[in-house]
């Protein structure tokens, strides 16, 4: 159990060190390794009943203390288990020390507490080997990407067909992809109207993962859930767990690759050791990774 200090604002101690940054290639695919970092987990067990107590209390938190707090939900049969990750998230980004975590950790406990929540608050500890990475299943941006062109002719800042074409080019979308023709949309507001009926939300589901992944890994379904003092993020996700092997990372990056996710994160608890893996472009072929 985490000890509840005094609420206070968190103290910034000196910055981690820079992490290490490694470029690595899987067969057609080039990947970058972040990392390692310090490993440190962090977790808070609740009533599921409180979930919107919960997420109201940790978002108070966050603005209260500055701080970002990024993990993720798993469910059990009567309780939720709120999950905080200490990872390398982007090159160039700073990692907060180990010592800020546990001070945020205590934070939230303290508030928990305070408002009425019954909550288990405890820092992570393993000794068995053990590999485990989260990723998301909501392929790409392009649902808010959609929006932002919709937002702009809404708003006249695309004022005609051609400059819609332009725009939609730079953001990446393809059209044809989600069923569009773009050819066949005389005017702005036909356009308009196909972008705003047709859904660009791609989800890939636990069963997918496990059609692609071995039977050592096991498949938790989670949600992503990360609050800082100005934002909230969530995406429905998995947690997949395997005794590591030397050919782990190849089956999680063809993973990554089939799901086209751009990044995911990479744990080795017992080794007090945690990487993010970004694949720096995808593969034609999704189902495999040759080395």
């Amino acid at each position: 159990m985490v000890e509840l200090p005094n609420q206070a604002p968190i103290t910034r101690t000196e910055p981690t060190p820079p992490f290490e940054v490694k470029d690595d290639r899987l067969g057609d695919i080039a990947i970058k390794i972040l990392g390692p970092v310090t490993f440190w987990g962090g977790e808070v067990t609740f009533n599921r009943g409180d979930i919107a107590h919960f997420k109201e209390t940790l978002s108070a938190v966050a603005k209260e203390t500055g701080f970002r707090y990024s993990g993720y939900f798993i469910e059990h049969e009567e309780n939720l288990t709120f999950h905080i990750s200490r990872l390398p998230r982007r090159v160039g980004l700073e990692v907060p020390p180990v010592e800020e975590y546990q001070v945020s950790l205590a934070a939230l406990a303290s508030s928990l507490q305070k408002v009425g929540i019954s909550a288990h608050v405890s820092e992570e500890t393993h000794h068995t080997p053990q590999l485990r990475s989260i990723f998301g299943l909501q392929e790409g941006y392009y649902e808010p990407r959609k929006k932002d062109i919709v937002a702009k002719i809404e708003d006249a800042t695309i004022k005609n067909i051609d400059e819609a074409k332009i725009a939609i080019q730079r953001s990446g979308l393809d059209l044809e992809r989600f069923g569009i023709d773009f050819n066949q949309c005389s005017d702005l507001n036909q356009l308009t109207q196909r972008l705003k009926s047709t859904s660009f939300t791609i989800e890939h589901t636990p069963q997918s993962a496990r059609n692609i992944l071995p039977a050592e890994f096991s498949i938790i379904p989670v949600e992503i859930y990360a609050v800082s003092p100005d934002s909230t993020y969530s995406e429905p996700a998995i947690r997949v767990e395997t005794v590591p092997h030397s050919d782990s990372l190849e089956k999680l990056v063809t993973l990554g690759n089939a799901f086209r996710q751009a990044r995911f994160s990479l744990e080795r608890p017992d080794q007090s050791a945690a990487n993010n893996i970004e694949l720096l472009n995808f593969s034609s072929d999704k189902t495999a990774v040759t080395t």
